[in-house]
């Protein structure tokens, strides 16, 4: 909470012109920071190892929100070891590891993402920027240019309760065209349990709609999943 505190603090300074409200905000800021650094810093040198995959992600999301990269990459990590195909623990670890400059790991992250949520321009844009990161500027462009050809993206994926979620956007296809995907479902030893399957007509472009996707035989202990377009091809 005190790290988000300090996150939503930070979105008031950018918008506030008033310098007395910019000074009050600053100092509440420092002060909830230094809390929530003590906090984070208690939970960082203690005995994690009965710690559940969603409990390092959270702690994750608490330093990445205190700008504590490298710490917050970390926690990630220690999330995918227990769960390892949790879609939104993989890009907030892509994510530090571009804020912290760690491009050689980012380009073997970003391959990660790309190979298993490869719709997506944000995926693709930060196994660029890896790329380019290590001095590869003609494979950065390719993943560039695959990124601009992308005809629609699956964003905002979660997992809850075993069922997968998120949105289609549809960038260049025509309005109607079937979007068929098979989304694979792990448990947290990595094996796969389960598919599901998603079959949507695309909204108009520029448009988006939500979906969720289950196994299409209920199992328990999903803890990820993957996803295969089928169509378009």
């Amino acid at each position: 909470m005190l790290a988000a505190r300090v996150s939503e603090i930070g979105e008031l300074l950018q918008r506030s012109e008033d310098e007395a409200q910019r000074e009050t905000l600053q100092a509440e800021a420092d002060s909830l920071r230094r809390r929530a650094m003590s906090e984070y810093n208690a939970l960082l040198s203690a005995d994690d190892s009965d710690r559940s995959a969603d409990q390092h992600h959270d702690v994750g999301i608490g330093l990445y929100r205190l700008d504590l990269y490298e710490d917050a990459a970390r926690l990630f990590g220690k999330a995918l070891e227990l769960e390892p195909y949790r879609p939104q623990s993989l890009k907030l670890l892509g994510n530090c590891l571009f804020l912290a400059e760690r491009y050689d790991t980012l380009v073997v992250v970003g391959e990660k993402l790309v190979e298993r949520y490869g719709y997506n321009v944000d995926n693709l844009a930060l196994l660029a920027h890896g790329y380019r990161g290590v001095g590869d500027s003609e494979r950065a462009l390719e993943v560039l240019e695959r990124r601009e050809a992308l005809p629609f993206q699956l964003t905002e994926l979660n997992l809850g309760g075993g069922v997968a979620s998120g949105a289609v956007e549809n960038n260049s296809l025509e309005p109607g065209t079937t979007i068929e995907v098979e989304f694979i479902f792990y448990d947290s030893a990595g094996n796969a349990v389960g598919t599901g399957q998603l079959s949507e007509a695309a909204p108009e472009q520029g448009g988006w709609m939500w979906f969720q996707v289950a196994p299409e035989t209920p199992v328990a202990g999903v803890s990820g999943f993957t996803y295969r377009v089928v169509q378009p091809a």
